[in-house]
């Protein structure tokens, strides 16, 4: 019985020794292991900001390609055409490029303040084309109608004005070339003094 506890015991010690082996040996395999993830993470680290730097000096390249910009200024300008200006012009570099505002330049038209982009075109109304389109702009604000160019819609927008009715004016008016004036809408067929009067302040010819 003496010979078999001892046994027993011997036995035990040599299975705690493996034991203690095994773990020992794991641990020593792990620490290799840590100490490569952590170098590993830290090339890829480098690598990142490396990565990082080629993509500011590629974008700092591009910057300093783009230093000078093409621009079309027409209109009433002097020598209307095509001009490389600084990359950080504004309007008025590119009007004095093109030898400054004719005598009938709409000069308040256009904002001279304004920074210019490539392959911008920048147009100079003269006096007649800006008055004209601030008229426009400001009867269509008004929600006025212009009989010679409306479509069927803009018409069918008037009070009184149905589809029938505005398919009438179109032709009325492909008819005889355009209106003249206002007052001939009311030889369209349809279109009496009483709806004449309700719609006239809500149309003009041009």
């Amino acid at each position: 019985m003496f010979f078999t506890k001892k046994f027993i015991m011997i036995l035990y010690m040599i299975a705690g020794l493996f034991m203690f082996g095994l773990l020992g040996g794991c641990g020593a395999k792990n620490i290799p292991s840590l100490e490569a993830a952590i170098e590993q993470n830290r090339e890829n680290s480098i690598i990142g900001s490396a990565a990082v730097s080629q993509t500011g000096e590629t974008e700092e390249t591009t910057f300093e390609y783009v230093s000078e910009v093409y621009v079309y200024v027409c209109g009433a300008v002097h020598n209307p055409g095509v001009y490389l200006l600084a990359r950080e012009s504004r309007i008025v570099a590119a009007v004095e490029a093109a030898g400054g505002f004719l005598e009938n330049a709409a000069r308040e038209a256009v904002n001279l303040a304004a920074p210019i982009t490539d392959g911008m075109q920048i147009v100079i109304p003269d006096q007649e084309q800006f008055s004209s389109t601030k008229a426009y702009e400001q009867k269509m604000q008004e929600g006025k109608v212009n009989l010679n160019t409306a479509h069927i819609q803009e018409l069918c927008a008037l009070s009184g004005i149905g589809e029938a009715k505005a398919e009438a004016i179109l032709a009325y008016r492909d008819e005889i070339g355009g209106f003249s004036s206002i007052e001939q809408l009311k030889n369209v067929a349809g279109i009496g003094d009483s709806l004449f009067e309700r719609i006239k302040s809500s149309i003009y010819i041009e």
